[in-house]
């Protein structure tokens, strides 16, 4: 039984007096039971009901759906187009080099499209976003994708607050704050005189020459690698939802970064620091892209 049915079997469990359940348990095999015990607890009562999982096409980034659309005639294309949502149709056509006219489905017809490119895109069995065990850092599928992105540049300060205080050179130090944001400069000079609590390898700054190009991806991967080690251990569904509300790269290489860590506070103080810059950019957001 898929763990999505079990979760909603659990939910209706939950009310039951203790001798109601305990009559319904007898009822399960052992196994069904053991598995029905050992689900984690939820943020969210389902009973309310939740959406198809398919809805979260609308949250996906388009670039994940780009490879697919490719394999097919341009009239199929612009009818999957036409199910989504005016953010990613615009992202598709840029991407495809599409004429602006797009079909107008049914509802039937789009109920379908949406469906069909979901399951291509997912591949997998995912517990609805309702379903998910309850974690704090199930707020990072609350964030707009300018905040996920600005999460991440923020993230990668605390790897450059490591070495950049050792850099003496003005020169150098003027090539690294010129490609940082007003943000990361901001939050960077709160990190530089605070000790780090998880380091990873350094990033070899003392010996960089002025590769912008290269630092800018050392340091979107270090962003990455934080979110992604704090996602370890956590609902693969989670890290699923994360990853594809990224640009198709991006989702890659956090999907890939998500291993564990030597040392297990690591894991708790990373989760933390996401979780702090969330609560920050919930108060303070970036300015939104049309």
């Amino acid at each position: 039984m898929d763990t999505t049915t079990l979760i909603v079997w659990q939910s209706f469990l939950q009310p039951s007096s203790a001798d109601q359940r305990a009559s319904l348990m007898r009822c399960l095999s052992p196994e069904l039971a053991l598995e029905l015990s050992n689900l984690p607890t939820l943020s969210y009562d389902i009973r309310q009901g939740f959406e198809p999982v398919e809805e979260e096409l609308s949250r996906i980034h388009y670039s994940w759906m780009a490879p697919f659309l490719r394999s097919l005639p341009e009239n199929e294309i612009k009818l999957f187009i036409a199910s989504l949502t005016p953010k990613q149709i615009k992202g598709l056509k840029q991407s495809l080099l599409l004429s602006n006219t797009l079909p107008a489905p049914s509802p039937l017809g789009l109920s379908y499209l949406k469906k069909t490119l979901f399951e291509v895109i997912a591949k997998q069995d995912l517990i609805p976003i309702q379903c998910l065990p309850d974690d704090p850092l199930n707020e990072l599928l609350n964030l707009s994708h300018e905040e996920l992105t600005s999460l991440i540049e923020l993230l990668s300060m605390h790897d450059l607050s490591i070495e950049i205080r050792h850099i003496i050179e003005t020169s150098k130090l003027k090539e690294i704050y010129s490609l940082l944001s007003k943000a990361q400069t901001t939050f960077l000079k709160t990190l530089v005189h605070r000790k780090e609590p998880v380091s990873f390898k350094k990033m070899g700054l003392m010996g960089w020459t002025t590769d912008k190009d290269g630092l800018r991806f050392m340091l979107l991967q270090r962003g990455l690698n934080r979110i992604a080690k704090s996602l370890y251990g956590k609902s693969p569904s989670l890290l699923w939802y994360v990853a594809h509300r990224l640009e198709e790269e991006k989702g890659q290489l956090l999907m890939k970064l998500c291993t564990a860590l030597d040392h297990p506070l690591a894991q708790s103080l990373l989760s933390q620091q996401v979780v702090d810059l969330m609560s920050s950019l919930k108060n303070n957001p970036p300015p939104r892209t049309p």
